[in-house]
């Protein structure tokens, strides 16, 4: 359900949900793990629970996202991916792009996200770069969303680029929030 069509009440308890399952992660004790170079995502969390709280993210804010290696190449499910992407993934070469995407904006930033449009599809997404210590073990992507600065005559010419299906891509595209 997108976050417009929640009741105030049933978004309230949708962030206590997620407040509680982070609350969870930050307090877990990390002092007996082995925090060499071979630390990776999986060593620290469990997946099936991360996957529980992305989906609730996601749900909540009404964006898609996905946690994914330093190389871009997916740890969790997608979650609330929309239409256009799912249709630019399922292509051979858009399949590509996007886990270049995911990597270039998930690199490693002790700045904070990254924002900018996917160099694959051209929505904007944000990349945060997950670390233990100065090692890079994930991203958390998060976005698939237009603005006005979107060019949809170039976004309508990379559907040819992919070999895709150029009026489904239309169609998905203007379903994109």
């Amino acid at each position: 359900m997108k976050p417009e069509n929640l009741t105030y009440d049933e978004l309230i308890s949708q962030n206590k949900i997620l407040k509680e399952a982070l609350d969870k992660y930050k307090t877990r004790d990390v002092q007996n793990l082995d925090l060499s170079d071979n630390i990776e995502f999986h060593d620290l969390f469990d997946i099936a629970e991360i996957q529980h709280i992305q989906d609730l993210f996601a749900e909540a804010t009404g964006v898609a996202s996905i946690i994914s290696d330093t190389n871009g190449v997916p740890i969790t499910k997608p979650s609330n991916f929309c239409r256009l992407c799912d249709m630019i993934r399922s292509s051979e070469k858009g399949g590509k792009n996007c886990q270049y995407s995911d990597a270039v904006i998930g690199k490693q930033s002790f700045k904070g996200a990254i924002y900018q449009p996917c160099l694959s599809g051209g929505l904007w997404d944000a990349g945060a770069s997950i670390s233990v210590g100065e090692k890079h073990i994930a991203t958390w992507l998060v976005g698939q969303v237009k603005n006005e600065g979107i060019d949809e005559e170039k976004m309508l010419l990379y559907a040819k680029e992919i070999e895709v299906d150029e009026v489904e891509f239309k169609n998905a595209l203007d379903e994109v929030n």
